[in-house]
């Protein structure tokens, strides 16, 4: 009984002696520890609050370019992009930019600017959207072979891409090229689509 009261009081020595020697470091651990807890939680908190201002931008964005106010637009535009490494709404407010100039008939500037949003982008959806669009407006310029360029970006929008190909090839007199590819987009489309009709209508036209 005694040698276990004399382990025991050792036990307790030893603990104390190393607690002594090793408690400093280990308050300071804990210390970080916690510094870093509340560093990272006003990092968040920082982060929704700025997604939030943001948000609020590119709503009034979209009421600007509603009420025709361009110079507010244009001004809101810049303001977000400048913030297009921390969100998505750089690409959107872009987007809306080339919307607005393709109306307006400018459409090397809108193509531009969807060039910019598609390499702001974060996502390969957003990206997809935007060189689909670009696309169109090159085709529509008589560019088919950067249209097929960026077609060859894109990585969503399966039916939009094929036929959009379809288009250009069929611009560039690959009249066997654009029925494969319309037919692509017709495999990928479903039977009660609204878009069915249309590719339905190019292959006819192709005579196939």
């Amino acid at each position: 009984m005694a040698d276990e009261v004399l382990d025991s009081v050792e036990q307790g020595e030893r603990a104390r002696q190393w607690m002594q020697q090793n408690g400093s470091n280990i308050i300071i651990g804990i210390l970080a520890a916690i510094a870093v807890l509340f560093g990272y939680n006003a990092w968040k908190n920082n982060q929704e609050r700025a997604r939030g201002e943001l948000s609020d931008r590119y709503a009034e964005l979209v009421k600007a370019v509603s009420d025709k106010n361009q110079v507010t637009a244009d001004a809101l535009i810049a303001r977000l992009v400048e913030s297009g490494d921390k969100t998505v709404y750089a690409s959107l407010a872009l987007l809306e930019q080339a919307r607005t100039q393709t109306e307006a008939g400018k459409l090397l500037e809108a193509v531009a600017t969807y060039e910019q949003a598609a390499g702001l982008s974060k996502t390969d959806v957003m990206k997809s959207l935007a060189l689909l669009r670009k696309a169109r407006l090159q085709i529509a310029l008589d560019e088919t072979d950067a249209a097929l360029a960026s077609l060859d970006k894109v990585k969503h929008f399966e039916v939009e891409g094929h036929e959009l190909r379809g288009d250009a090839l069929l611009a560039k007199k690959d009249t066997d090229g654009a029925r494969k590819a319309y037919k692509q987009a017709l495999a990928a489309t479903g039977l009660g689509a609204p878009n069915r009709m249309f590719l339905e209508q190019k292959l006819d036209d192709l005579g196939s």
